[in-house]
This record gives structure tokens, sequence and C-alpha cells, in this order.
């Protein structure tokens, strides 16, 4: 189980809307979020279920898909707002052999997973 994750209200703020649940009367925790973040012609969805630590964020450019990354053993997530960039931050348990991934969706959508930049 992930062990640092936001409140719902930061998540909220950072995709900028509220996401689907998979099982509604369920908390946050324990089910299955979708979000949707849409800025500059660009979409990123999110698909979360933190009881696993699974992450899989999908970015598009209009219709088309820009990068599609799942991300597995996630122990940490925080999401940061500052000098104009917003971004989440996760890290690892050592089984991922990858301490760090950040999701921006400004000053634009990009990934970074290790040391590959998806943009």
């Amino acid at each position: 189980m992930i062990e640092v994750f936001p409140q719902n209200w930061e998540l909220v703020r950072f995709f900028e809307s509220e996401p689907a649940l998979f099982e509604p009367d369920q908390p946050w925790l324990s089910n299955k979020l979708t979000f949707r973040y849409k800025g500059n012609g660009e979409t990123l969805q999110a698909v979360i279920r933190p009881s696993y630590g699974d992450f899989r964020f999908t970015h598009y450019s209009g219709e088309e898909v820009v990068s599609d990354i799942d991300l597995h053993w996630v122990q940490e997530c925080r999401c940061y707002a500052e000098q104009g960039k917003e971004y989440l931050s996760l890290r690892f348990r050592k089984e991922a052999r990858m301490q760090e991934a950040m999701v921006y969706t400004k000053p634009r959508i990009s990934i970074r997973a290790g040391n590959i930049l998806f943009q």
C-alpha cells in the first residue's frame, strides 16, 4: 500500500477536475481514480489505484497518444506547485529499480521517469 498520498483536494486542484471513481461509495485510497487534465490542446489522463501503488499516465496531443507510461510500486505521491511549475512527485519501492518520476501539468504536460523525459 502507498505510504504517502495527497489529500483529495490536492489532487482535484492539480488535475483541475474531479475524478471518475470506479466504486463511488468507497474512499479514494481504496478506489480506482481516473483524472483528466486539459491544457493547451493537450490532455493528461491519469488512472490511479493508490492501494496498489499503481499509476498510469497517458498524454494526448489532440487525439494522438504522445506517451503512455504505466508505473508500479509507488510508495509516495506528493503534489507540488512552485515557481510556475505544477507536478506530482512519485517515489518508488526498491523493487521498482527506479527512484523517482515527475508528472508535470504546468508549464506544459510532460513526464520524467528516471532519466527519460516524455513530452
